[in-house]
């Protein structure tokens, strides 16, 4: 009875496992998702590769950390307006236009370290105006996906994305210290501003179903409403402060990792990719396997 007990728990799991890929029956969501995955890869390239430009450029930390910072701050800041703007205009076309800014500033680092005239203030600058690129790309990335998917496939539709994330930062990384030890940090930006074509040939291929809201009231008017309903959620409260918590002493961690390659393991650019491509590994088996479980 105890063996078959086991095996009756072990088929469930496994059907509840492979549930959640059922998304991926949906053609539109394949069509996004194989650019995204190119787009991931080489995103997660630029990610290495520019913390290790910047820590052969300064050889500090608080280099390095303001490099991170500079690029979260635009999503701190401009989070809240993108998501109210986002839900009142056509998604596709935003997203052509993120995607197509992020492909000209990963061009434009390339040649700058291409030539070696890359300067430390360089790096801040494009790191900065990537992040407000970001603050408007990730929302639109996030509720494009339920406008492909539908609501009956949405919550599983954003687990495969999540999946595709960390295999994009436990590849990408791997192969950014890869080509910079065999390169130079140049060519992981230029195939990283590449990879965008994937995304956007993709994007003018699908079509999606989406239901724009009405441009009621102001813009301000429309952030205070969703902090009200944040403020009578205490459930989002929860997932919000855990969310803080994580980004402030787990992922940003991440930020200094050049300085761990460097000074302690005495490793180059593959040591960091590695270092990198590691947590990304760990993210993606708890993403395989505990968050489909924890949505049954």
């Amino acid at each position: 009875p105890l063996i078959n007990n086991l095996q009756a728990r072990l088929v469930k799991i496994v059907q509840i496992l492979s549930a959640s890929f059922s998304p991926l029956r949906v053609l539109n969501l394949r069509i996004y998702w194989s650019g995204q995955v190119i787009s991931l890869l080489g995103t997660w390239m630029q990610v290495t590769a520019q913390s290790w430009v910047v820590w052969e450029l300064s050889h500090s930390e608080s280099a390095l950390g303001i490099v991170s910072m500079l690029g979260s701050l635009p999503m701190l800041l401009l989070g809240l307006w993108a998501g109210v703007w986002i839900d009142r205009l056509d998604r596709r076309k935003i997203l052509i236009g993120s995607q197509t800014a992020a492909m000209l500033l990963a061009f434009v680092l390339a040649a700058l370290v291409a030539t070696k005239t890359v300067q430390l203030w360089h790096v801040y600058v494009l790191s900065f105006l990537l992040g407000c690129v970001t603050a408007i790309d990730f929302p639109a990335q996030q509720t494009f996906i339920g406008d492909l998917a539908g609501m009956s496939e949405v919550r599983k539709a954003i687990v495969v994305n999540a999946m595709l994330l960390q295999i994009g930062r436990m590849l990408g990384p791997a192969l950014a210290g890869f080509v910079m030890s065999a390169t130079g940090a140049a060519l992981a930006f230029l195939l990283n501003g590449l990879s965008f074509i994937a995304v956007i040939i993709s994007l003018l291929i699908v079509r999606s179903h989406q239901t724009l809201s009405p441009s009621k009231g102001s813009a301000i008017k429309a952030v205070m409403e969703g902090l009200r309903f944040i403020r009578s959620q205490p459930r989002i409260q929860d997932i919000i402060a855990l969310s803080v918590l994580v980004a402030f002493f787990g992922i940003s961690l991440l930020n200094f990792f050049p300085s761990l390659a460097d000074e302690v393991l005495h490793g180059d650019a593959q040591t960091l990719g590695l270092l990198l491509a590691s947590s990304g590994a760990g993210a993606l088996v708890s993403t395989l396997i505990v968050t489909p479980l924890l949505q049954t």
